[in-house]
């Protein structure tokens, strides 16, 4: 495992890289994983969702699916949200996870670089 810092043009971030970080699994309230990636658990969330992570999904509609399921699990901001895959399952979390509650804590696990 090792961090690397990214440079951008919003300020710095960490960024983990760890291997057979999937195969530990991922504890949150609430995730949201690409459906090609949901046989590589385990995921133990309170709150599982798959997503078609296909680029006609990248739109403010699936992004309000999020938000509704996110509304019913009953998130509040002392929650845990994450995201597992590629670019589409990152724009997707990235806009629901960010408007549904200032403060709701959330991590992505992406599958690509």
């Amino acid at each position: 495992m090792f961090d690397i810092e990214v440079q951008s043009q919003r300020g710095p971030y960490g960024v983990t890289i760890a291997s057979g970080q999937l195969a530990a699994g991922f504890r949150g309230d609430f995730g949201l994983i690409d459906q090609n990636l949901s046989h590589l658990g385990p995921w133990r969330a309170d709150h599982l969702e798959l997503l078609e992570a296909t680029e006609n999904r990248k739109n403010l509609a699936t992004a309000s699916t999020v938000l509704t399921q996110m509304s019913r699990a009953g998130l509040g901001k002392n929650s845990l949200a994450f995201a597992v895959g590629g670019g589409t399952t990152q724009d997707v979390a990235t806009l629901a996870f960010s408007l549904y509650m200032r403060g709701l804590n959330w991590t992505f696990v992406p599958t690509s670089l």
